[in-house]
């Protein structure tokens, strides 16, 4: 991976990071898998964003909110799971 590589794939996990809150349901947190978490999956994919970067990324925002560590680990495995769907 060249640096120019590596400062692309940084630029689009900061991009990712702006922008998956509007993945989950503002009331309760809970990710959606509507389609904007498809098509920010989808951004994911063509940069080559691994599913651990894309369970961090989730991870993060949940715990940004102190959301119980158990209800975290249920979001993200749901976040994985589309994420897996969409790379078939």
């Amino acid at each position: 991976m060249t640096d120019k590589d590596k400062i692309e794939k940084l630029e689009t996990i900061n991009l990712l990071r702006l922008n998956i809150g509007l993945c989950f349901d503002n009331q309760e947190n809970t990710f959606s898998s509507e389609n904007y978490s498809k098509d920010l999956l989808k951004i994911a994919f063509d940069e080559g964003v691994t599913l651990t970067e894309w369970e961090e990324l989730v991870c993060g925002y949940l715990y940004r909110y102190s959301e119980d560590p158990s209800f975290i680990v249920e979001q993200t495995n749901k976040a994985s799971v589309l994420y897996q769907k969409t790379g078939v």
